[in-house]
């Protein structure tokens, strides 16, 4: 409760929560930009999570299924993300023909 109480008081963190909740739901509901909606909701999911397994674990049960939804729509969007995951070439350094 103090954690929850801490961010009430804050006066930001809930209403970007929420933000970024719409924001990333109207993205996978159009389905035009839902790669960037996962990207958007998946810090989202890991902190409903982390809450749940350490605050809340009896509760969690909502919290666990929407990362197990997310980590399996992240999967099933991974050919998206490859040339994310692809290693740059160094500034510094040239490559021969």
């Amino acid at each position: 409760m103090n954690f929850m109480n801490a961010l009430m008081k804050s006066g930001f963190v809930w209403g970007l929560i929420g933000i970024v909740e719409i924001i990333a739901g109207i993205l996978l509901i159009i389905g035009r930009y839902a790669a960037l909606g996962l990207i958007l909701f998946a810090p989202l999911a890991v902190g409903i999570l982390l809450h749940h397994l350490f605050l809340d674990p009896v509760g969690g049960l909502a919290g666990y299924i929407v990362f197990i939804l997310e980590v399996l729509l992240v999967y099933a969007f991974f050919d998206v993300y490859k040339p994310l995951l692809k290693a740059t070439a160094d500034e510094g350094t040239t490559e021969s023909s």
